[in-house]
Parts: structure tokens; sequence; C-alpha cells
């Protein structure tokens, strides 16, 4: 992801929002229960408001990998069953 040092601190704060507010926007849209709770957990990683501090960059680059599978994976699952309905 490249090193933004101290002043890109704000490049990350600012993701961390939009990641936020689109599982928070899932889980009030979203139809599928399973879906709703991931994306309340998701939310509360990263929110920015009141941030995990985690400092091993390792771990934080395994939660950005797996957030990244489970929101697409989850965007699928619930696409499908909206066709369903």
């Amino acid at each position: 992801m490249g090193d933004f040092g101290k002043e890109g601190y704000w490049y990350y704060t600012l993701l961390k929002l939009a990641v936020s507010v689109v599982c928070l926007y899932a889980l009030i849209k979203f139809k599928t229960e399973w879906i709703k709770w991931a994306m309340g957990v998701v939310a509360v990683l990263y929110n920015p408001i009141l941030p995990l501090n985690i400092d091993e960059s390792n771990v934080w680059a395994v939660l950005n990998l797996a957030t990244i599978a489970f929101l697409w994976l989850a965007l699928r699952s619930e696409l499908r069953a909206q066709k369903k309905s």
C-alpha cells in the first residue's frame, strides 16, 4: 500500500470512515441476518471515531484482505437473496 507516513494518516482515516459508512448502510439495507451482524462488526472494527489500537501492521494487512473478501462475498450473497425474493 505504500508508506504515507504521519502526513498520510488522513488517508487511512478517510478509508476507515468510508468502510464504516458503507457497512452501516449495508446493515440497514441488507436483508440477510448474518450479513447484517457481520457488517456491524466490520463497522466497529474500522470506525475512526473510537479506533481499535492494533499496532501490528501485519494484523491490519490480514484484516484488510479478510474484509475485502467478506464484503465481496456478502454483496454476492445478498444479491442472490434479493433475486430469489
